[in-house]
């Protein structure tokens, strides 16, 4: 086995891969919301087609 080699970032390095990190984050953030927004509009638009074809079909004779 290879011997461990200490990771030893300068400040400029730490820095860079923080801010990507935290854009990282924030993007997941924004497309988890975005794809939960989709899902419900999806949910939404089923659920009154169902309704509506339920509410065609006890109103007509």
């Amino acid at each position: 086995m290879a011997p461990q080699r200490d990771l030893k970032l300068k400040p400029n390095q730490l820095t860079w891969l923080v801010a990507i990190i935290v854009v990282g984050v924030i993007l997941g953030i924004a497309v988890g919301v975005l794809w939960g927004l989709g899902a419900a509009a999806v949910t939404l638009a089923a659920s009154e087609a169902t309704e509506r074809i339920s509410r065609s079909r006890r109103n007509s004779p």
